[in-house]
């Protein structure tokens, strides 16, 4: 086997066949379609992670949107609802003077029928007691 390495001393002594071509070529192809091949994908796979990102950033934003609307929301509905319980108890507080008020009128004159018919008792009586 040392023969045939020594036997070629020069450049002008090697000698490549149409075989040994091929099989370079060969190669050379084959390294270069699975190199594109390798960039392709990777350029694919760049393009869907920079899709699925700007998708998350997306979804992230309409999230936050959401939770935002959400708790002003809710605390809209707090204070509204803190505002008409103020209303309402001011209109009670109103509407009890109100009958308070009425009430006293009412009472007031009840004692004036009570008086006025204390007196006209006192009056029949006074006829029938004049009239034996």
């Amino acid at each position: 086997m040392e023969e045939m390495f020594l036997n070629v001393t020069t450049p002008d002594d090697l000698h490549v066949n149409i075989k040994d071509v091929i099989y370079i070529v060969g190669i050379l192809v084959t390294l270069l379609t699975a190199w594109f091949k390798l960039k392709h994908d990777n350029d694919r796979q760049t393009d869907k992670i920079k899709d699925l990102s700007a998708t998350a950033e997306r979804y992230y934003q309409e999230c936050k949107e959401e939770f935002m609307n959400a708790k002003n929301g809710r605390v809209s509905i707090r204070r509204d609802v803190d505002d008409r319980l103020v209303k309402l108890s001011d209109t009670i507080q109103t509407n009890k003077d109100s009958v308070n008020n009425e009430m006293k009128e009412m009472a007031a004159a009840i004692n004036t029928v009570k008086a006025d018919t204390a007196e006209i008792k006192g009056m029949i009586s006074t006829l029938l007691t004049q009239s034996k």
